[in-house]
């Protein structure tokens, strides 16, 4: 389909089979709210039947995660993807918002847009800019969080990447009754390991997976996805000792560290420790009627 941006007057709505996922994954790269989350394979990996709207020449795109029960297409948030919305290198103004959720009136959905696209309830989400000399971004490091990096580092802990195949049975052994974001999560992993996207850091104790922090890095963006700890690695500290591996090899670069959320204070406070700042994203939703929350979330 093929339409100038100057002839349209609002997006259109794109199947998955219609998508060219070339420009539309350099549409994402190049947007100024780039997230990998919304690239054509990691989309494929949480929510195979994902449809699109697009706006002009893949100008503007906004990815649909897709679903149906009982006959009913409906959109909501796929598992381990935080942020989606409306993605372009152009401004997104209200105008383009509006012709947007103008398009999804008679549609059901229950959607978790990025910064960009602030409407509807907004959620913390922490990103730590990795741009200057390591040395500049640990001075922002709470003292909290640098003394338990000191004790990380005194316990004979051995920080190293490590293969999907060694990560999964250990996040399977602290998600215990967790299959299906099991599975999400390693469909996520083998596309992204197609990708050159995946990086898995670890920390061992006498050669025993500890902590380990599953990572995808793409759009200037690494994003914590899946980090885990047993009892041993959360008495060692040894999360703090990942983390400031992943700030010391990635400093001096464009990336972004991202750690997703989070409301839960604990969380929240160790993303904090790190000198992070907060770039919320925001929560919409539209049922009509609205007795269909329960029955599609049943």
């Amino acid at each position: 389909m093929n339409i100038s941006f100057m002839d349209v007057e609002q997006p259109y709505f794109y199947s998955r089979n219609q998508i060219d996922d070339a420009r539309w994954d350099n549409a994402i790269e190049h947007s100024s709210n780039a997230m990998p989350y919304a690239l054509s394979w990691f989309l494929d990996a949480v929510t195979p039947n994902w449809n699109a709207l697009i706006l002009g020449e893949y100008d503007y795109v906004m990815p649909l995660p897709t679903k149906q029960k009982f006959g009913i297409n409906y959109y909501i948030q796929p598992y381990w993807t935080q942020q989606l919305g409306i993605f372009s290198e152009k401004p997104i103004d209200q105008k383009i918002q509006d012709l947007f959720f103008k398009q999804l009136k008679r549609n059901i959905y229950a959607l978790k847009i990025n910064h960009a696209n602030p409407l509807g309830e907004e959620m913390p989400n922490y990103i730590l800019p990795l741009n200057q000399h390591y040395d500049n971004i640990k001075t922002s490091y709470h003292t909290n969080t640098q003394r338990n990096i000191k004790k990380a580092n005194t316990q004979q802990l051995t920080i190293t990447t490590i293969k999907p195949s060694e990560f999964f049975p250990f996040w399977a052994s602290q998600h215990t009754n967790d299959n299906i974001l099991l599975e999400h999560l390693q469909r996520i992993a083998h596309n992204a390991l197609q990708h050159q996207s995946l990086n898995i850091v670890a920390a061992l104790l006498h050669n025993n997976i500890v902590s380990a922090a599953l990572t995808i890095t793409h759009c200037s963006r690494i994003v914590f996805l899946a980090p885990v700890s047993d009892k041993t690695g959360k008495e060692t500290k040894a999360m703090f000792a990942i983390v400031d591996h992943i700030v010391q090899t990635n400093a001096e670069t464009p990336q972004t560290l991202d750690f997703e959320g989070s409301r839960i204070p604990g969380v929240r406070r160790f993303y904090e420790s790190f000198g992070a700042i907060n770039q919320p994203y925001y929560f919409v939703e539209h049922f009509h009627p609205h007795w269909l929350v329960k029955l599609l979330h049943a």
